[in-house]
């Protein structure tokens, strides 16, 4: 009868041994998987904190830019306001120099015939017979 019951007590202990390692082993199975979890979240972690960092200098960079160029684009607006004004009144002057359109049209007849009759001669000597040509020499 002690036989049997250490028998029966070893095979419990056997059994209970056997309980323990695969509890013991589930339990490193599980305590590596949540290192690995955690491993891997602090590595998200990093990638994303470097991640905002450059986009933050971009960001940064971008507004410097933003600002220098805005500042050269109202510069420049400036100068092309002052250049604008520059030119009419220049346009202005010049209008104001100019006669007035018949005087204008009158001086553009007297320059019109002025040149017909300095190449008059040069267009008859071409057309005309050599007797008639010498009085228009």
């Amino acid at each position: 009868m002690l036989q049997k019951l250490l028998e029966k007590f070893e095979e419990e202990r056997t059994v209970l041994e056997k309980e323990e390692t695969n509890a013991a082993h589930a339990f490193s199975l599980l305590a590596q998987d949540l290192n690995n979890q955690i491993a891997s979240a602090n590595g998200e972690r990093n990638r994303k904190q470097e991640e905002k960092s450059s986009k933050e200098q971009s960001s940064a960079n971008a507004q410097s830019d933003l600002g220098e160029t805005t500042e050269s684009r109202n510069s420049d607006s400036a100068y092309l306001a002052e250049i604008t004004n520059q030119c009419h009144n220049k346009a202005a002057e010049f209008e104001s120099r100019q006669p007035s359109a018949p005087v204008r049209s009158s001086l553009s007849r007297k320059r019109l015939n002025f040149s017909r009759t300095r190449s008059l001669p040069r267009r008859l000597s071409i057309c005309l017979p050599s007797s008639r040509r010498s009085r228009f020499h």
